[in-house]
């Protein structure tokens, strides 16, 4: 079975990495040209991947694009395997293998159709999620279903930590159903539309922290947003200041004024919001590097009652 396989960022490259390690059949690969990847959250190069096969590796700035389907067309797939792609992948390309085109979703589908589908889990708290295999339409993300992996988002995982936790998922189900193509066995499930829900795709603006909120909401906002994505931010004296890695307070910030400091703990700051101390462990001020809460709080000779906001 000849598979075409696209694909880009590190989920991309870890389940490529898996294939060829299997000896799949993999006969092109298509990925992002690299011009694109300071607009690409997680991209990573398959260069070093491919450089010592005879797969040949095609970098492109749109898929859909007639010279590109052309290629793929040329190169007669009979099966297309699209794994952490960031554009959406049209009909004319859709249509070529016999077998399908195939892929997956970071969510447990129906549930969190559209963008950014990891990112909104941790923001909302959802503490059981997982990933489908599914076929792929022209519809968002609502092909039938051909297998799904679940695992628990725990408190302490980040969207990095999550997202490695939906590659190592990816990488078993690719284990136990893609065989199944090629004896024309795998199995499709059409998703219960009346338990579709959707999120949106995030952009790097929608980062901005509401200090009106209580302490494990923004908690959560960090951790959502944190490396490899565009970060949570505020600001401090107007310059803007992103939070990478923060913690829970115990000290109760109720009455005190939304974004204050209110002292230092565990190698941070603590900031107030609606209800507790949130700790801001991991800062940069933009257009410096990354510095512990601590380090921001004495190089910049912050007090407590100073303001972020």
């Amino acid at each position: 079975m000849r598979i075409t396989y696209i694909g880009c960022k590190t989920m991309g490259y870890e389940c490529l990495e898996y294939l060829l390690d299997s000896k799949t059949n993999v006969v092109s690969v298509y990925t992002l040209h690299p011009s694109l990847a300071p607009k690409t959250a997680g991209f990573k190069p398959f260069d070093e991947l491919l450089m010592n096969t005879n797969i040949p590796l095609y970098r492109v700035e749109n898929i859909n694009a007639p010279e590109v389907v052309g290629r793929i067309k040329k190169g007669t797939p009979d099966l297309i395997l699209q794994i952490a792609w960031s554009q959406i992948i049209k009909e004319e390309v859709l249509n070529i293998p016999p077998k399908g085109t195939v892929g997956f979703h970071a969510s447990l589908l129906p549930k969190y159709r559209g963008g950014s589908p990891v990112n909104w889990a941790i923001i909302n708290d959802e503490k059981k999620w997982g990933t489908t295999f599914f076929y792929m339409t022209l519809g968002l993300d609502d092909g039938d279903i051909i297998a799904q992996e679940k695992f628990n988002i725990e408190l302490g995982d980040t969207c990095k930590t999550v997202y490695e936790k939906v590659t190592r998922a990816n990488i078993e189900i690719l284990k136990e159903y893609l065989p199944l193509f090629e004896k024309d066995m795998a199995p499709r499930k059409n998703q219960a539309e009346s338990k579709a829900t959707y999120v949106r795709r995030r952009k790097p603006e929608d980062g901005i922290i509401d200090w009106d909120k209580p302490a494990y909401d923004i908690y959560n906002w960090v951790r959502a947003l944190t490396h490899p994505y565009p970060g949570a931010f505020t600001y401090y004296k107007g310059n803007k200041l992103y939070i990478w890695e923060a913690g829970l307070s115990g000290i109760d910030t109720a009455n005190i004024k939304l974004g204050q400091i209110v002292g230092t703990a565990e190698n941070g700051l603590v900031a107030a919001t609606k209800t507790k101390g949130l700790i801001i462990k991991e800062v940069q001020m933009e257009g410096e590097s990354e510095m512990t809460g601590e380090y921001f709080f004495e190089k910049y000779r912050l007090q407590k009652g100073g303001n972020l906001g």
